[in-house]
């Protein structure tokens, strides 16, 4: 690889000569040298760690042009859980009866919910020393047990931990929430509505922070469309009410 190569996978990756150094243990004068041009004085040694590096630097580059281009071909509606876990890794993304959805990066407030809701769901657990374990975004949930549909509630509560295989969940929850924001939202309360209900999630709210409200859906009991606001004290039906989730400290 020659010098003019190297500075321009430099460029792509936007490293400096400092990050370099740390990474191949060249010192930041020797890199300096070589990247204006002077390469007759340096050891042969040196050169070639540094050509080995922007080597593979090269090699995950083209690995991730030859991912994007494979599944670029491919139809929505005909993705499987082997082109979910193939995806590129700077993708954050659901797959949902063979369509894939890109999702956001959660915001301050997004996150700050799920701090609140994990803590005390967390607290009521160990406290009344329950079976079920309360997990968090991103964990992967097989829904449907097939090879078509991979989704990552928010926030999920798992009873049976046997099902929870390979770092993955296989089967629905029993408890799921998901917290809206502008690109979700519509997934969240139609598509994901529709397959947390067959796949037997017992409850599942969403969570809308813009309106500060909360709508909870009690599948287990037929009980839909029980609508709060972040001023109430929110009940949990699987746990029959006795937990009640306070986000009346959650602001702007």
């Amino acid at each position: 690889m020659n010098l003019s190569e190297m500075e321009e996978l430099k460029k792509e990756y936007q490293l400096d000569n400092k990050i370099i150094s740390e990474q191949t243990g060249i010192p930041v004068q020797v890199l300096q040298n070589i990247f204006e041009g002077d390469l007759m004085s340096q050891e042969y040694n040196t050169l070639l760690s540094l050509g080995r590096y922007f080597r593979e630097l090269q090699e995950k580059l083209d690995h991730v042009a030859e991912a994007y281009a494979y599944h670029a071909k491919k139809r929505q509606g005909n993705y499987t859980i082997e082109d979910y876990y193939d995806w590129p890794d700077d993708r954050r993304i659901e797959l949902i009866d063979g369509v894939i959805y890109d999702m956001a990066a959660p915001s301050y407030i997004h996150q700050r919910i799920i701090v609140e809701i994990l803590y005390q769901i967390e607290k009521y657990i160990r406290e009344k020393e329950g079976k079920c374990e309360v997990l968090v975004a991103p964990f992967d949930v097989q829904l449907d047990k097939d090879h078509k549909t991979i989704v990552q509630p928010d926030i999920l509560i798992v009873c049976d931990k046997d099902r929870i295989e390979d770092h993955r969940l296989y089967g629905a929850p029993d408890f799921a929430i998901e917290i809206l924001s502008p690109s979700t939202k519509s997934k969240d309360m139609i598509i994901k509505f529709d397959k947390y209900k067959v796949a037997g999630v017992k409850e599942y709210w969403i969570i809308d922070p813009e309106e500060r409200t909360v709508t909870v859906h009690d599948f287990a009991n037929n009980l839909f469309s029980e609508n709060y606001s972040f001023h109430d004290q929110i009940p949990v039906g699987i746990y029959e009410g006795k937990l009640k989730i306070d986000l009346t400290f959650i602001k702007e």
